[in-house]
């Protein structure tokens, strides 16, 4: 659902009028995702490389909406199960939607995000194949710093609530602003 959510939105402000369009941005990043999980006394611990896509609107020089499909990538570990070890597997995707309070008057632009997160865990493992649905409270804190008229280079660090014990990412890209 938040995926339809957040390609209206996007149809809306690119497609409705040049004059929406001045504030609407899009990006891409490469994220490292920190992903723990402890259950019975098992323990399983990884970081893996992913992605995260997003786009937003700024309504004001310092409040936006925006929204975000991240991909943790697969992460792996070995977990000792009455003395056997078993090599599991685990991918974290979903979306966000957040609000985005930032900083206009300094360089680089930094900025907060608040929001939901909507989206599914995956693992797999020798006792089978297991996929949870879940969602919860999304934050963030980050920068934007202009390199090129329109382009930007963006690094942020994210946390997103989960079943998990602690899913947290940092990441760095590029991204678009269109309009002035």
């Amino acid at each position: 659902m938040m995926g339809r959510l957040f390609l209206a939105l996007t149809i809306f402000l690119v497609g409705g009028s040049p004059a929406l369009a001045d504030r609407f941005y899009v990006g891409a990043d490469v994220v490292t995702t920190n992903i723990e999980a402890s259950e019975q006394g098992l323990s399983f611990h990884d970081r893996p490389i992913g992605l995260r896509l997003h786009g937003g609107y700024e309504f004001t020089e310092i409040f936006a909406l925006e929204g975000s499909y991240v991909e943790s990538g697969e992460a792996e570990d070995t977990v000792t199960v009455g003395g056997v070890d078993e090599r599991w597997e685990a991918e974290l995707s979903g979306y966000v939607l957040s609000f985005v309070f930032q900083t206009a008057m300094t360089t680089p632009n930094l900025f907060t995000k608040l929001g939901y997160y909507n989206g599914e865990v995956e693992s797999t493992g020798p006792r089978g194949s297991f996929e949870n649905d879940e969602d919860g409270f999304a934050a963030g804190l980050g920068f934007r710093h202009e390199i090129l008229r329109n382009i930007a280079i963006r690094g942020e660090v994210d946390w997103l609530e989960s079943e998990l014990d602690n899913v947290w990412s940092a990441g760095v890209g590029v991204e678009f602003s269109f309009g002035n």
